[in-house]
């Protein structure tokens, strides 16, 4: 891949992984104890995405643009959960992060905790928003309140 390659991250780097063997490609610094550092999108805030960050009680909250620059926030340690409860993103924004994130154990879902399916019959939206998490991903599935879920779900019947 050439460092002209849309494929190439911003810095040129390229970040990969193999379940067993790990992920490569970035430097992981460990979070301070007790940091629920949350990452968001920089230009898609709804009442619904303030009230699902909010829920998780974030110590900081980082606001950024693009799926897979949010995935690697995570996957460096600069950040703790992605949360996204809106139906803004595909399945091709998330995938490729979304594999490096489980080599190294965490973890990218529906926000109700559901894993996304990525069969050819599959609807490429990511419908029910994404929650992620290198570390205690359960956590923060179940701090997303009821009221944000169904407000997903019935978006995601229209």
């Amino acid at each position: 891949m050439s460092p002209e390659s849309p494929a190439a991250s911003v810095d040129g780097r390229t970040s990969w992984g193999l379940v067993g063997l790990g992920a490569f490609g970035f430097d992981y610094t460990a979070p301070p104890e007790g940091r629920r550092l949350v990452v968001s999108s920089r230009t898609h805030s709804t009442d619904i995405v303030v009230e699902a960050v909010q829920a998780v009680e974030p110590t900081d909250q980082l606001s950024v643009g693009g799926a897979g620059s949010k995935l690697l926030k995570l996957l460096q340690g600069e950040a703790d959960a992605y949360i996204f409860a809106s139906h803004g993103t595909c399945k091709w924004d998330t995938c490729a992060g979304e594999a490096i994130l489980r080599c190294v154990g965490g973890a990218l879902t529906d926000i109700t905790g559901k894993d996304y399916d990525y069969g050819a019959e599959s609807n490429h939206r990511n419908k029910i928003g994404v929650i992620a998490a290198r570390n205690n991903h359960g956590d923060y599935v179940q701090r997303i309140p009821q009221s944000v879920v169904d407000a997903l779900q019935a978006k995601a019947k229209m």
